[in-house]
């Protein structure tokens, strides 16, 4: 089997925003390590940030349901998320038809019950957080880019992650996630 990647190698990449701007900033990636990958997690711990599975938000949501939905309604909102929860777990593209319906089932708990507000702000933060922690720890340099690339330590400095777009550190972060996480196709047998 043809292994693409290793993690010796240095990934060129260029944000898809740029598409073939001769100018555009070159991003120097290093392949995560499973040493780089524990990193990873030590470091979005470290900062607080967790990760949510599809399964604890739709229990927190029936809890929130239960918490305040009036009585008369409570049955017939929760088998709409059971009935969405069976479509999802199965890949149905019945669950994108109920998409509506429990987007405003989340939009009225998230105003009436913490904690499921607090499970979505941890998952906002997680979102946020991972770009910006895996550059820190796996961009080694760029080329046509201002200011010049800093390190301190085992991170990019802070003044190098601030000259980054929002829009490259996201790519950046999911390139780096790609990375991480190989499909079964690039991934070592």
């Amino acid at each position: 089997m043809l292994i693409p990647i290793s993690s010796k190698d240095i990934i060129r990449f260029t944000p898809s925003a740029y598409k073939d701007d001769p100018a555009a900033p070159v991003y120097i990636l290093s392949v995560p390590t499973i040493a780089g990958k524990a990193k990873f997690h030590r470091e979005m711990a470290v900062n607080g940030c967790k990760f949510h599975s599809d399964e604890e938000f739709i229990q927190m949501l029936r809890e929130g349901v239960n918490a305040v939905i009036e009585e008369s309604q409570r049955a017939s909102v929760l088998e709409t998320i059971d009935v969405y929860d069976l479509y999802r777990k199965e890949k149905k593209e019945s669950a994108a038809d109920l998409a509506l319906e429990i987007a405003n089932i989340e939009k009225t708990i998230l105003q009436h019950y913490q904690p499921y507000a607090e499970l979505n702000a941890d998952r906002n933060f997680y979102f946020s957080m991972y770009p910006i922690i895996l550059t820190s720890l796996f961009l080694k340099g760029w080329e046509n880019k201002e200011p010049a690339f800093k390190k301190t330590g085992d991170h990019i400095s802070e003044e190098s992650i601030n000259a980054i777009s929002a829009g490259d550190l996201n790519e950046i972060g999911m390139k780096l996630m790609e990375l991480m996480s190989p499909s079964g196709k690039t991934e070592k047998n």
